[in-house]
């Protein structure tokens, strides 16, 4: 009933969501869940007409009924609303401490259980600051910047890639676009294999294993057909017991074609009871998201991802398709509009990086084994080309320097 008086209050006068916020998640009813992000996508000019038609038009007709069910019981008090809104946060509170003890009794894992606790009021923070705090917090991370030799992020595992980003940043997007055979899966999963920290790896494309064979190969260096064939040998038994013990604190979610609602759901497990400090995801156009149009779709996935980097405070890295009109044209290097359903991920991307190895479209090229990542976009600083090089038997990359 309280979250009923407090949506009156709201439908009544727009102004109670900003004076007197709370978050969607803290509503307990799903229904009211939908209603209060109609709400916000109308923004503070709206009343109940405009909102119950937008819901209807929008197929949420049961949501739609149930406003104009609010209207008629409800007498939403406006001089309570701060006493709703408050409400409303504590008994989210309590659902979500029942639910993390109950789950707790399972896994015994008292660790995870303290961290979940504490992360329950973390979305209760004020997202208002001054300049002058937001002055401190950047001269910390120059500092901090200046001590790590000016990679502040998380490494990439490619030092010229490294020098130009800076890392992977947290709350940061990148996306990674390439036609197939350029090796945006490897690249990736050297991204991974080189970061050094928790992470996760949504991968939609291959499974688990044949992953694990990949980074054998790479870190091993040995041949992923021999690997893939059964010819094991020292070599690549060794390989394999190097891997398994590099690779530490690695998590995969294997799915064809998961939902963008899959991809947050574990991203979110895997934060809390991993402390992921990154994920990985392969890739974007085989994520299913909302809307009726394809690019509809790959727009909500990538916004989605976007706000998954932003909620969990960890960088997110996808791979992309890259349109095959670039393939019609004489230089068949991409760019940042050949994306797939580009205009979304243009907009919300932090950083786009597109791969190049002249070596798949020309047989005579005179850069062998070179793949061009080409950074099209980047929010903090440098554009241009980085050459790194490619290993084709072990489908790794290297930075190019180290070879001659």
């Amino acid at each position: 009933m309280i979250e009923q008086e407090y949506l009156a209050c709201a439908i009544r006068n727009p102004m109670v969501l900003v004076d007197h916020p709370i978050s969607a998640e803290h509503l307990e009813s799903p229904l009211h869940q939908i209603i209060y992000h109609a709400m916000m996508e109308l923004g503070q000019s709206f009343d109940a007409a405009l909102l119950t038609n937008k819901l209807w038009e929008s197929g949420e007709q049961e949501a739609s009924n149930r406003v104009l069910g609010i209207i008629a019981d409800c007498n939403g008090v406006q001089a309570n609303v701060a006493k709703y809104a408050e409400q409303i946060r504590v008994s989210y509170r309590k659902r979500k401490t029942q639910e993390i003890l109950a789950e707790g009794m399972q896994t015994l894992d008292a660790g995870t259980i303290i961290r979940q606790l504490m992360d329950i009021d973390s979305g209760e923070t004020s997202h208002e600051t001054n300049i002058r705090e937001a002055m401190g917090q950047a001269l910390v991370e120059m500092e901090q910047a200046s001590e790590s030799q000016g990679i502040r992020g998380i490494t990439t595992g490619l030092t010229k890639l490294d020098e130009h980003l800076g890392g992977w940043h947290r709350g940061d997007l990148c996306v990674i676009g390439a036609r197939p055979a350029m090796g945006k899966t490897a690249l990736l999963l050297h991204f991974a294999q080189s970061c050094g920290v928790p992470l996760g790896l949504i991968s939609a494309e291959q499974p688990a294993y044949q992953i694990a064979q990949r980074h054998v190969a790479s870190i091993g260096k040995v041949n992923l057909s021999n690997l893939r064939n059964g010819r094991i040998g020292e070599q690549e038994t060794q390989a394999v017991i190097t891997a398994n013990h590099k690779l530490k604190d690695y998590w995969i979610y294997e799915r064809s074609a998961p939902s963008i609602e899959d991809v947050i759901k574990v991203a979110r497990k895997w934060r809390h009871r991993h402390d992921i400090k990154i994920l990985f995801v392969d890739y974007i156009q085989r994520i299913k998201g909302n809307g009726k149009m394809r690019h509809e779709q790959v727009g909500d996935v990538v916004r989605s991802l976007k706000t998954l980097a932003r909620d969990l405070d960890i960088p997110v890295v996808a791979l992309a398709q890259v349109s095959r009109q670039v393939e019609s044209r004489q230089d068949c290097r991409p760019h940042m509009g050949d994306l797939s359903d580009s205009s979304e991920i243009e907009k919300e991307a932090d950083q786009i990086i597109t791969m190049y190895r002249d070596e798949v479209y020309n047989e005579d090229t005179k850069t062998p084994g070179i793949c061009e990542l080409g950074i099209d976009k980047n929010r903090h600083g440098y554009t241009g080309t980085v050459e790194v090089q490619w290993i084709g038997e072990n489908v790794s990359f290297k930075d190019k320097d180290f070879w001659s």
